[in-house]
């Protein structure tokens, strides 16, 4: 299944959509993947792989 071209939304992967990681010592980050926004915006080849993995887009191309 093909997706269509165009930018896809995806929660950020290591910070689950929050923005934020823990340094592991009580402390917290910006997340350096999403720089924050937790958000991942990915081409429909890097959406194909996420799908593939079980996570659905929060946006799709317009």
């Amino acid at each position: 299944m093909g997706l269509e071209p165009g930018e896809y939304e995806f929660a950020c992967i290591p910070c689950r959509g929050t923005g934020t990681v823990d340094r592991g010592d009580g402390t917290t980050l910006d997340c350096p993947d999403c720089d924050g926004t937790g958000i991942d915006t990915v081409d429909e080849d890097d959406a194909a792989e996420y799908v593939s993995l079980g996570f659905s887009p929060l946006r799709g191309p317009v």
